[in-house]
């Protein structure tokens, strides 16, 4: 207890030695914009090509008012709070004047808490963690559907189409992204009164035989799939062999955007569900963090093309912004979420998206 005192006193003196603004980057004619990437290791190379893809293309047609984009990246890994330095860097050293994160709920937290002192335009391209909206920070802004708005889509689907069935046995990795997940689901469950729910942790030093032991002792009718680091294809397997009927398997965005879940998908399995966006047809990648790095960046490109150089302006032309982008409408609410999520979901199988 006290080092975690000892911990939060030392945070809250690091936040409170913060500058209240950074001060806004002076752009002449001949000056590039910088635009700040946070991402994992989870992430890290698809969201740094995603983003940098984006960059080549807007820099190729003239930049942003003639002005040429400088893509700033840092990679955040090792133990919580250990990216406040990349965070801060970004900010005060490269003078960004926004930045996309393809982060993990945590890290996310930790930007948001820089940016709430410093007022840079913070876009979150993955963390969908609904408490992020929750601290009214005017900066912050996210692309990706909330965890309550992937959970009310499940738990209506789940309903709607295993009426007769009543255990769900939802599967995660013991993240704290997937805690998120799992407490926006039991919330959004509640309104299906018919239906029990197990949960069984699979951490990454699991050995098999412990997870196979746990589901075959569990009852199980749905299985719900939250987190980015579950042996997805080992767990399918054993449930097919060993399971008495072939239960529906749910995935939400986080789970279905391993490359665990590519390879699963490989296998054309017949009895899988998962989330994806209604412009997926739009997309070569549905529901993945690529397209949603994308539309992060094109949301603050956006922005600053409509500010015409006034930067000071950029947080209120962000909070208007209305365009089509690759996994759907991009617009937001007075949290900073992305409106109308719910519309721009649906649950889809492996045979729908190939056809």
């Amino acid at each position: 207890m006290l080092r975690i005192l000892i911990l939060n006193l030392l945070w809250i003196g690091f936040f409170m030695a913060l500058p209240n603004k950074a001060s806004a980057q002076k752009t002449g004619p001949a000056e590039m914009i910088s635009i700040g990437l946070l991402v994992n290791e989870v992430n890290e190379t698809r969201a740094i090509n995603s983003a940098n893809s984006v960059v080549k293309r807007i820099n190729d047609s003239g930049g942003i008012n003639g002005k040429k984009i400088k893509l700033e990246s840092r990679l955040v890994k090792g133990a919580w709070g250990a990216g406040s330095s990349q965070i801060v860097d970004l900010v005060f050293k490269d003078k960004v004047i926004g930045i996309i994160g393809a982060l993990d709920g945590r890290n996310s937290h930790l930007a948001e808490q820089v940016i709430a002192k410093t007022q840079v335009l913070f876009v979150s391209a993955w963390s969908s963690d609904p408490s992020l909206s929750k601290a009214y920070v005017s900066w912050y802004y996210s692309v990706i559907p909330t965890d309550d708005q992937q959970a009310k889509l499940l738990a209506t689907s789940i309903d709607r189409k295993h009426e007769e069935s009543s255990k769900i046995l939802v599967i995660h990795d013991g993240s704290y992204d997937a805690g998120q997940s799992l407490k926006s689901f039991r919330a959004a469950m509640t309104k299906h009164q018919n239906f029990k729910i197990q949960t069984l942790e699979i951490l990454s030093f699991n050995e098999e035989l412990e997870w196979h032991k746990k589901i075959s002792e569990s009852e199980l009718d749905v299985v719900l799939f939250l987190g980015t680091s579950l042996p997805l294809v080992q767990i399918h397997e054993y449930i097919l062999k060993n399971s008495g009927k072939v239960p529906a398997m749910y995935f939400n965005l986080a789970a279905s955007a391993s490359l665990e879940f590519d390879n699963l998908l490989s296998q054309k399995p017949q009895n899988i569900r998962y989330i994806s966006n209604s412009q997926s047809k739009y997309s070569k990648n549905p529901g993945k963090v690529e397209d949603y790095v994308e539309d992060g960046m094109m949301a603050l490109i956006t922005s600053l093309q409509n500010t015409n150089n006034d930067f000071e302006n950029i947080q209120k032309v962000m909070s208007e912004i209305n365009f089509q982008g690759v996994t759907g409408r991009i617009e937001f609410d007075d949290l900073g979420r992305l409106k109308n999520a719910e519309s721009q979901l649906k649950i889809i199988t492996p045979q729908e998206i190939l056809k």
